[in-house]
């Protein structure tokens, strides 16, 4: 632990404390970077992607999170992920036809449907390499980093705690920036002891 958070603190060095690092969201991806060309990347999520696309057309690119280096060595920085679940409740009244409905949202042909229709993202990986999800540029390099450096997200209440210690982390440093205060390896390592208590903390 004591090593990943000292790479936090570099990769805050590197990239948010970088003076063209701008911290921003959704709203600002779709307003300021569609309208200043000083902008030139953004991490977002990919249902910005038909704006976006819409806006830029061929000339958008995509690709996945970047790397650091930590102790001589490269490491891809990771995404946390969850999956929707299709099922069939007990008391259904036609449990056949309720089945049948969750196999079909379930599958690859309506997964290609739903990317085309909505631009959602299909989760099996046989469909990576599928046309529709290579000509989406932003589709493809969101597949390419689930697929490949990509974190299961438990739906449990641990991980409430993980988002929340996140975002004041987030808030710190980026106060601590605006402000000219580096963030130190001990603010990074107790913000990590404090973030472990809080996510064995029983359910």
């Amino acid at each position: 632990r004591l090593c990943g958070t000292i790479a936090m603190r570099q990769l805050t060095q590197k990239y948010i404390y970088h003076p063209n690092f701008i911290n921003g969201g959704d709203d600002e991806i779709n307003d300021d970077f569609k309208k200043d060309s000083d902008y030139v990347a953004a991490i977002g999520g990919s249902w910005l992607s038909d704006d976006l696309l819409t806006e830029f057309g061929n000339s958008l690119q995509a690709t996945t999170l970047p790397t650091f280096v930590e102790g001589g060595n490269e490491y891809h920085l990771t995404a946390t992920g969850d999956w929707k679940k299709a099922g069939v409740a007990k008391y259904t009244d036609s449990p056949t036809d309720a089945m049948n409905l969750a196999v079909w949202l379930t599958n690859a042909d309506s997964m290609i449907q739903k990317l085309e229709a909505f631009s959602e993202t299909p989760i099996l990986k046989s469909l990576a390499t599928n046309e529709a999800v290579t000509s989406n540029a932003i589709v493809s390099a969101l597949m390419t980093q689930t697929n490949t450096y990509c974190v299961r997200q438990p739906v449990i209440t641990q991980m409430s705690n993980w988002w929340s210690a996140a975002e004041n982390f987030a808030k710190e440093v980026i106060a601590a920036k605006d402000a000219g205060t580096p963030i130190s390896d001990a603010d990074c390592i107790e913000w990590a002891n404090q973030l472990q208590s809080d996510l064995l903390k029983t359910i």
